[in-house]
C-alpha cells in the first residue's frame, strides 16, 4: 500500500507494523480526550491566576502575567509545528500544547468574562456543537475532503487575507466608523471560522487516512494534535465574534 500523499509524515503499509501497533480510532480518541483534559486543566490554572492577579496588581505581577502570556503563545506556537512535523515527538510536543495554549486560552476567557459575563462558556458549548455537527456529517459521507473543499479553503483564506488588508487600510485611512470597523470585523472572523471548520473535515481525513493505511500508533499522537489546535482555532474565533457582537449591540444601547 503507498503512503498516504495528503500526510507524508505517517508512515503506512500493512507491511510495516503489526496490527497491535496499528493506529485505530479508539486510540485517536483517547489520545484527544488527553489532550482536552490537559488543556482544560490548564486553562482553569490560568483563569485562577488572573482572578488571583487581579487581587494584588502591581508593576511587578503586570510583568510577570504578560510574559507568561507571550511565553505560553510562543510555546504553542512551536510545540504545535513540531508535533505535527514529527509524529513520534507528537506524545511531547502535544502535552506542552495542550498545557500552554490551555493557560493562554484560560486567560484570555477570564479576562473578557470580566466584560461579558458568560461569553466563554457560549464558546465552549459552541466549539462543542461544530465538531460534532462535522463529525456527525462526515463520517456519514454529506461533507468529504476533496478537491473542491481544498478549493473552498483557499480561496476563503485569499479573500480574508485579502479582506483584512482592506479592513486596515480603510482604518489607517478614517474612511469607516467604529461601528462600520465593527462589522468588518464581525465578517472577517466569521470567515476565519468557516476557514477553520473545513479544516476540520481535513482533521477528520488525516484521522482516516492513518487508521485506513495501518500508519503506527505514534500517529495517534499527531492526529490528536492536530484536532486539539483546530478546535483551539475554532474556540478563539467564536470567543472574538461573540466579543464583537457584543460590542455591537454596546454602541447601539
Amino acid at each position: 500500500m503507498k503512503p498516504t500523499p495528503i500526510f507524508s509524515n505517517i508512515q503506512t503499509g500493512t507491511s510495516t507494523y503489526d496490527d497491535t501497533n496499528k493506529a485505530t480510532y479508539k486510540g485517536i480518541t483517547v489520545k484527544t480526550l488527553i489532550f482536552f483534559a490537559l488543556t482544560i486543566a490548564a486553562a482553569l490554572a490560568g483563569a485562577l491566576y488572573l482572578n488571583s492577579l487581579f487581587k494584588e496588581l502591581d508593576d511587578t505581577n503586570l510583568v510577570i502575567f504578560i510574559g507568561l502570556i507571550i511565553g505560553a503563545a510562543i510555546l504553542s506556537l512551536v510545540s504545535a509545528i513540531v508535533g505535527r512535523i514529527s509524529y513520534r515527538l507528537a506524545m511531547v510536543f502535544g502535552t506542552i500544547y495542550s498545557i500552554s495554549m490551555g493557560f493562554l486560552l484560560g486567560t484570555i476567557t477570564a479576562l473578557v468574562e470580566k466584560s461579558v459575563p458568560g461569553i466563554g462558556i457560549a464558546a465552549v458549548f459552541g466549539t462543542l456543537i461544530i465538531f460534532a455537527v462535522m463529525l456527525l456529517l462526515f463520517f456519514t459521507g454529506i461533507v468529504k475532503s476533496g478537491r473542491v473543499l481544498r478549493a473552498v479553503l483557499i480561496g476563503i483564506l485569499l479573500g480574508v487575507l485579502s479582506l483584512s488588508l482592506f479592513t486596515v487600510v480603510l482604518v489607517l485611512t478614517n474612511v469607516i466608523t467604529s461601528t462600520e470597523y465593527l462589522w468588518l470585523l464581525l465578517l472577517i472572523d466569521g470567515l476565519y471560522l468557516i476557514y477553520a471548520v473545513i479544516m476540520l473535515c481535513f482533521n477528520f481525513l488525516e484521522a482516516e487516512a492513518v487508521v485506513k493505511g495501518g500508519a503506527t500508533k505514534q500517529a495517534e499522537w499527531s492526529v490528536a494534535l492536530g484536532l486539539m489546535t483546530t478546535l483551539a482555532y475554532i474556540y478563539i474565533e467564536l470567543l472574538r465574534i461573540l466579543l464583537i457582537i457584543a460590542s455591537i449591540v454596546g454602541n447601539k444601547n
